[in-house]
């Protein structure tokens, strides 16, 4: 009987464990591995499925493309069970480079905190945002953008984020 116990106490622990376990981050890479993650006030996030609805849902979308001799990209990564999402977007960063996030720049951030019930955009005269997208890979004939990210965002009634080691590798084709 106590080896029975034992070993429900076991499995029961090593479970608990594996479910509350903060997600690792993907390797920053360049070979279009469809992947995106960053830190959220030194919590890891990645995209994941809803887990509790069952609803497996787009948890990374993204499209870019060259744009008027320049470039346009964007990038949308859902986390349903950790509440909310990240948007990148920008209609003049198209090549390889550091481009700044910002309320005046044309490169955006969309982020959507449901816990504390807050949506973040950096264009919004309220918000207060800075930071950089780094593009490290840009290849429209392969379908692969690469780079990293981090800014601070903040607004009125809402908590500072600071989103740091993001990362992203995708393919289009």
């Amino acid at each position: 009987m106590k080896s029975t116990c034992f070993l429900f106490l076991l499995v029961f622990a090593l479970s608990c464990k594996k479910h509350d376990a903060e997600p690792e981050l993907p390797a920053e890479t360049q070979i279009g591995a469809n992947t995106f993650g960053c830190r959220f006030n030194g919590k890891a996030w990645v995209p994941e499925p809803d887990k509790k609805n069952f609803n497996p849902g787009n948890m990374l979308v993204y499209e870019f493309e060259p744009y008027r001799g320049s470039g346009y990209f964007q990038i949308t990564a859902t986390n349903y069970n950790r509440g909310g999402f990240v948007r990148l977007f920008s209609n003049t960063a198209g090549k390889t480079g550091i481009y700044s996030i910002g309320r005046t720049d044309s490169l955006h951030a969309t982020i959507i905190d449901v816990g504390d019930k807050c949506v973040y955009y950096s264009d919004d005269k309220n918000t207060y945002c800075q930071g950089s997208i780094t593009l490290t890979r840009v290849d429209y004939r392969a379908g692969i953008m690469a780079g990293t990210f981090e800014f601070v965002i903040r607004k009125p009634g809402c908590d500072t984020l600071r989103i740091t080691d993001g990362r992203f590798d995708l393919k289009t084709n």
